[in-house]
């Protein structure tokens, strides 16, 4: 283009093909530059969770399934954004730990029922984005994401104090946590 526009004509033979050439190798240069770029995903704002800290305990566990509870809560707010967990088995709320919100889990509000009936995760990254936020009162009102994680009878309800607070590891290890959690309910 450069040689046309200032020559007046185009180059044929060698020079066009040596031009060809140098093009496609700046072209690899910038590709090569750009795979190699070191890009960080920016970090979502971290919020601070409303609400009164604590722990409430079903007073009808027994003290093999408090103790498997307030383990298993223990492990899943070791990951570093669930501030929240509410655990739910056999028709009742169990356990809620952390920033509480207003009440227990809801178990008939539609969220929570298509988790239970499809025994399968329900993850919402961002929980201001959706209509459904009414259901997870569980959870703190500024909850940035939630996790609904179905094992056998119940599930484990987590609130995060960021929005995609949870990555794919996260989300497995938390499944491993409430597996493990309905064995020794079941158990016991």
């Amino acid at each position: 283009l450069n040689r046309l526009v200032l020559a007046g004509d185009l180059a044929f033979g060698d020079q066009s093909r040596a031009d060809l050439l140098a093009v496609a190798a700046v072209m690899g240069l910038v590709l090569d530059g750009l795979s190699q770029a070191d890009v960080d995903a920016r970090e979502a704002e971290v919020v601070s969770l409303k609400g009164q800290k604590g722990r409430v305990l079903a007073a009808s566990l027994s003290d093999d399934a408090a103790a498997a509870a307030r383990w298993a809560a223990a492990a899943i707010r070791s990951t570093a954004a669930v501030g929240t967990v509410a655990i739910y088995y056999d028709g009742a709320t169990i356990l809620r730990e952390g920033v509480l919100g207003d009440a227990a889990v809801d178990a008939a509000a539609p969220t929570f029922r298509s988790a239970l009936s499809d025994v399968k995760e329900t993850y919402a990254p961002d929980l201001q984005a959706v209509p459904a936020r009414v259901d997870f009162g569980c959870l703190p009102r500024n909850a940035q994401a939630a996790l609904i994680q179905p094992f056998s009878n119940g599930a484990v309800v987590c609130g995060c104090d960021r929005k995609r607070g949870l990555s794919p590891r996260d989300v497995a290890k938390i499944r491993a946590v409430a597996l493990r959690l309905g064995d020794r309910l079941s158990a016991g």
